[in-house]
């Protein structure tokens, strides 16, 4: 894969699926054309790609120390440090100003999505539980951006389960550095997670926002029943639950075994999780559609 690609880190895009899930849940309410959100999709992609770039070349020193991040283009040396800046600025601002001419509100979202980001990178990522809630912002971003361009407004039960869904892939991931092999002990990042960890016990964060979780999914799709009492299958529903569960539960024992620090990638390379996440889509889909 060429550098100029790789840098954009185009596996972490299965992140920003999320932006479909507005429009798939009201679709046969809106009138808006798929090809419009596909759009949207790829656009909000090069803008996010462009603050991993920012976040490599601030912590590319960091990232040298890493097993694996010492790969990454910028670390590795394969893409200069001139031409990365360059790269991402282009990206940033090229993807934004398109944003704005189409749609402002959505570029707002934009902007606060690259804020938070910052503030994250800089301040957030040093002080444990707020970290894991900045992680967990970003990630329903993206479901705003979704909600905005296709004019559906985001309920308090989608809100919650995706918050505290991604609050608990943030917590895996802290999970699975502190059991990885792959993670050098000396490195700043190992040191700050271990440093976080002796303030506050991961696990039971992670079983606390599993409980959220659940109570969240549950009550949206509670809400979803009420609201297509005459159109949804409660017993796909209820099926869709008992998947979710296994899928938490198959998170959790990955990241024990210290091989969930990626999660995009581990969907892809782990089968477990890849197959209860499709029959967890899947059933919902029948249930609802």
């Amino acid at each position: 894969m060429p550098s100029a690609i790789k840098v954009l880190r185009p596996w972490q895009w299965l992140k920003n699926l999320l932006i479909f899930i507005p429009y798939f849940l009201k679709f046969k309410n809106i009138d808006i054309d798929f090809l419009n959100v596909l759009i949207l999709f790829f656009i909000f992609s090069l803008f996010v790609s462009s603050t991993y770039i920012f976040n490599d070349l601030k912590d590319i020193n960091l990232d040298r120390q890493h097993a694996l991040k010492k790969y990454r283009p910028i670390a590795s040396g394969e893409l200069e440090i001139k031409f990365a800046k360059y790269y991402g600025f282009f990206l940033f601002f090229g993807s934004l100003g398109i944003m704005f001419i189409i749609n402002q509100t959505t570029a707002i979202y934009f902007l606060l999505y690259s804020l938070i980001t910052f503030l994250y990178t800089n301040y957030f990522k040093y002080i444990s539980v707020v970290d894991t809630f900045s992680i967990s912002s970003m990630f329903l971003i993206r479901v705003f951006v979704g909600g905005a361009i296709a004019d559906v407004a985001i309920t308090i039960y989608l809100g919650s389960f995706i918050f505290f869904a991604s609050c608990l892939l943030s917590i895996s991931k802290k999970i699975s550095i502190l059991n990885s092999e792959n993670q050098s002990k000396n490195s700043e990042f190992f040191i700050l997670i271990q440093e976080q960890n002796q303030k506050i016990s991961l696990k039971y964060l992670y079983y606390f926002f599993g409980l959220m979780s659940f109570i969240s999914i549950s009550a949206w799709l509670l809400n979803l029943y009420n609201t297509f009492e005459n159109t949804i299958n409660i017993n796909f529903l209820l099926l869709t639950n008992l998947f979710y569960l296994i899928f938490l539960r198959l998170v959790f024992v990955t990241s024990v075994e210290g091989k969930l620090e990626d999660f995009s990638r581990e969907l892809v390379n782990n089968k477990r999780i890849l197959i209860v996440t499709v029959l967890l889509i899947f059933t919902f889909s029948l249930g609802y559609f």
